[in-house]
């Protein structure tokens, strides 16, 4: 599996997919991740979480949108130096990130919803639950491999296989009130191959035979009468039913 520069590992979750990847198939799966790649905080866990305990938007409470967010108000972290910088080093590096971005940030929210308090607020205000993610992404980024030249790793394949975000009416570029902040296109892979000198041999577009709402969007054809089960579909905290 590769990471393109686009993407925003999830290093504390990776873990445990990881570890459920080797217990079913009694293999260690191999990563690589373009050194630049920006990677997911957990305080951008904890204001999502916030941001849903005050206003419903049917998030999937794993920080994506957050993540974003920070990295374009210039505060990201990249794999590398997660890799690189010892734990104290990092550790006060989020910290300081917690520090000018994240706290003022959820004081802000707080503000809006007119909420002082919460659990996940009381978790972002607390140094140990930061000093915790470091000790375990600086665990887990040992699996992680990384490039700064996907050319030469390509080269060693016959076939490639892109698997991008889903949803392209929910795509980030349309602005819309329950999108996601992804590219759900072809957009990042073009980019990818073109900067390694690849082309695109085949694109395949997968779509469901019924339709399905993403978080808490629009959805004007629910019949509940239908009585169909899907197994993947399944209540969680964040996105309910």
């Amino acid at each position: 599996t590769y990471w393109d520069e686009t993407y925003h590992p999830d290093l504390y979750v990776l873990s445990k997919e990881y570890n459920d990847f080797y217990d079913l198939t009694g293999k260690a799966p191999v990563i690589y991740c373009h050194k630049n790649a920006k990677i997911t905080l957990i305080d951008d866990v904890f204001l999502n979480c916030f941001k849903e305990t005050q206003n419903k938007a049917g998030s999937c409470g794993m920080g994506s949108w957050e993540c974003v967010c920070r990295n374009n108000a210039g505060y990201g972290v990249t794999v590398e130096q997660v890799k690189t910088l010892d734990t104290p080093t990092l550790y006060h590096l989020l910290l300081e990130i917690r520090d000018k971005y994240s706290i003022p940030r959820l004081l802000n929210l707080a503000q809006k919803y007119h909420n002082p308090t919460s659990d996940f607020k009381d978790m972002l205000l607390t140094p140990a639950t930061l000093y915790n993610f470091v000790l375990e992404i600086k665990e887990t980024i040992e699996c992680v491999h990384l490039v700064d030249d996907m050319g030469v790793l390509f080269d060693r394949y016959d076939n490639i296989i892109f698997e991008n975000g889903q949803g392209l009416l929910i795509d980030g570029d349309l602005d819309i009130e329950h999108g996601t902040p992804s590219k759900t296109g072809l957009t990042n892979v073009r980019a990818c191959l073109k900067k390694y000198g690849k082309t695109l041999d085949e694109a395949v577009y997968v779509t469901r035979t019924y339709l399905t709402r993403h978080g808490r969007g629009e959805f004007n054809v629910e019949d509940p009468n239908l009585g169909y089960t899907d197994n993947t579909n399944v209540f969680n905290e964040w996105q309910e039913d």
